[in-house]
C-alpha cells in the first residue's frame, strides 16, 4: 500500500467502542484494538492517506515516525487481508470526527460536538444521511435512496446534492 492510498472500513464487521478502545469482530475473530490501533480504526473513513494516518499517530502518541510507519502499515495490511478495510479512490462526502448522529424513530439527529450545532433530518433525509455515512459518493447515495424509494422523482440526484451541500455548508459533512 502506497503512502497516498486511502482506506475505509468495510461493512463486514461489528465494532463496539469501549472507552476509547474498540472490540472488533469480523465473523471469525474477536480482537481488542487499543492505543494506536483504536486511534487508527476510528480514522479509517477514506478521507486520510496512509501517510497522513502515520503522521497523526506519530504526533499523538509521541513515537518515532519510522517505527509508527512500520507498525501502522502492518496493522492496515492485516485489516486489508481480513477484508475489514478497502482502498478508496473517491471518498465523496464524509462525516467529520466531531459530528455525532443517532436515529430517533424515522428521523436522524445530528450534532456537531465542536460547535453545538444540531439538526434533525426527516425520514427521507435520514435515509440519505445513512447512505452518505455508509457509501460517501453522490452516485452511491442516489442509487441506494432510489432503491429504497422507487417512486422518487427524476430530480432525486439534484435534491440529494442540495441536501449534501447544505450539510457541508453547516459543517455537518465534509467533502
Amino acid at each position: 500500500m502506497t503512502p497516498a492510498a486511502r482506506l475505509r472500513r468495510t461493512a463486514t464487521y461489528a465494532a463496539e467502542d469501549l472507552d476509547g478502545d474498540v472490540l472488533l469482530y469480523d465473523g471469525d475473530t474477536l480482537q481488542l484494538l487499543e492505543g494506536v490501533a483504536a486511534y487508527l480504526w476510528a480514522r479509517l473513513d477514506g478521507s486520510r492517506t496512509v501517510e497522513e494516518l502515520v503522521a497523526a499517530a506519530a504526533q499523538v502518541f509521541a513515537a518515532p515516525a519510522e517505527q509508527v510507519d512500520r507498525d501502522v502499515r502492518a496493522f492496515l495490511f492485516q485489516l486489508e487481508i481480513r477484508g475489514l478495510v478497502e482502498p478508496v479512490e473517491d471518498a465523496g462526502h464524509l462525516v467529520p470526527d466531531t459530528v455525532g448522529w443517532v436515529r430517533d424513530g424515522g428521523e436522524v439527529l445530528l450534532i456537531d460536538l465542536a460547535s453545538g450545532r444540531r439538526r434533525t433530518l426527516s425520514p427521507t433525509g435520514a435515509s440519505i444521511w445513512e447512505a452518505v455515512a455508509d457509501e460517501g459518493t453522490l452516485d452511491a447515495v442516489v442509487a441506494r435512496v432510489r432503491d429504497e424509494y422507487p417512486d422518487a422523482p427524476p430530480e432525486l440526484r439534484e435534491q440529494v446534492g442540495q441536501l449534501l451541500d447544505e450539510l457541508v455548508a453547516e459543517g455537518l459533512l465534509r467533502r
